[in-house]
């Protein structure tokens, strides 16, 4: 799955934007993406939805996705439904930076068998964070834009309390590509 994004990086380059095609329209579409929690054991997918708006040289995007991850060696399953919203500066047309807040509804599920962990109950908790990252959006068609970011996730899983548990870091780096189309 990650050799995609090396395509993605030479479609961005090759795709040309001229005249203000990008500025005020409304543009949806699916956005998918890896990002690599510091405790997880591995790089995760994340899938989910995106919409921007674009005036001038300013921007605002909303998504939500979906994601998961296991942290504590496997002990502790993390699913995630972030919401997230963005204020963006586009310095040059294809290129733009973002920062922004998300709510997380994070579940965790505890695996009881490991001691530390068999009083905690598996739960729902709501946590917020914050987010900077920069990317390039190019207009492929009159209708279709790509999108490709990386971004610096802060936020807290909000884990029940264990020996062990204040040392468990969920900050994370993420890169994620979108197809988006407006219907101006």
């Amino acid at each position: 799955m990650r050799w995609y994004f090396g395509i993605l990086i030479g479609l961005l380059l090759a795709g040309t934007v001229t005249g203000d095609e990008l500025i005020d329209r409304i543009i949806v579409g699916p956005r998918i993406g890896m990002y690599d929690a510091a405790e997880a054991s591995e790089w995760n997918d994340a899938v989910g939805a995106m919409a921007r708006y674009r005036h001038g040289n300013w921007g605002l995007e909303a998504s939500v996705y979906y994601r998961e991850e296991w942290v504590e060696n496997e002990t502790i399953w993390i699913k995630g439904w972030p919401a997230e919203f963005s204020g963006m500066f586009y310095p040059l047309k294809p290129v733009y930076v973002l920062s922004g807040l998300a709510i997380y509804n994070v579940f965790a599920q505890y695996d009881r068998s490991v001691e530390k962990l068999a009083a905690l109950e598996s739960g729902n908790r709501f946590s917020w964070g914050y987010h900077v990252g920069a990317g390039l959006q190019v207009q492929l068609g009159e209708r279709s834009h790509l999108a490709l970011d990386g971004r610096y996730v802060w936020f807290d899983y909000k884990l029940q309390d264990f020996p062990g548990s204040s040392d468990i870091a969920s900050d994370a780096w993420m890169v994620t590509t979108a197809l988006m189309f407006n219907f101006r």
